[in-house]
């Protein structure tokens, strides 16, 4: 099995994966399913550790200066064009945040003001939209920073 299928079959199966705060993999959703991919998690954690970072929405990033930059990125980025987007860093990290959940949903404002604010910065990828209110859905830290922004950009949010 990849790690792109086991990626799509544990997403269809209810259990979000992500990388703990020790660095390892985490799964948590439908406790049946998560009991069932556990096996296969640990025969592939470093690859799945490797992919998950790959294609993380969140990026340290040091400049030249010593300034350190952390950056959240709906659709996600690579590293080299995170470099080409800022010709003063010199280095780019996925950055794994600690998260905390969200002290209650996501209500029709805040995701109208996250969809607005997305569109406002040129992303207009279904799958990144979504993807970027899945996160803001579940991880504090992500909706609280993509909220700082859409104040920052004129959107009202209460």
């Amino acid at each position: 099995m990849t790690i792109e299928n086991i990626l799509r079959e544990t997403r269809n199966d209810g259990v979000t994966l992500e990388i703990s705060e020790t660095g390892s993999v985490r799964a948590s959703g439908n406790r049946e399913a998560v009991a069932r991919w556990l096996p296969v998690l640990r025969v592939h954690r470093d690859e799945l550790v490797a992919e998950i970072r790959a294609r993380s929405c969140w990026w340290r990033v040091t400049f030249h200066d010593g300034g350190v930059r952390t950056i959240f990125i709906p659709g996600g980025d690579t590293r080299e064009g995170l470099l080409r987007a800022y010709p003063a860093a010199t280095k780019v990290e996925p950055h794994v945040p600690v998260t905390g959940s969200p002290d209650a949903p996501m209500s029709v404002t805040e995701q109208t003001a996250i969809k607005d604010w997305l569109m406002s910065i040129g992303e207009t990828d279904s799958g990144a939209i979504a993807h970027a209110l899945e996160v803001c859905q579940g991880n504090g830290a992500a909706r609280a920073y993509v909220l700082s922004k859409t104040e920052t950009t004129g959107n009202e949010v209460k």
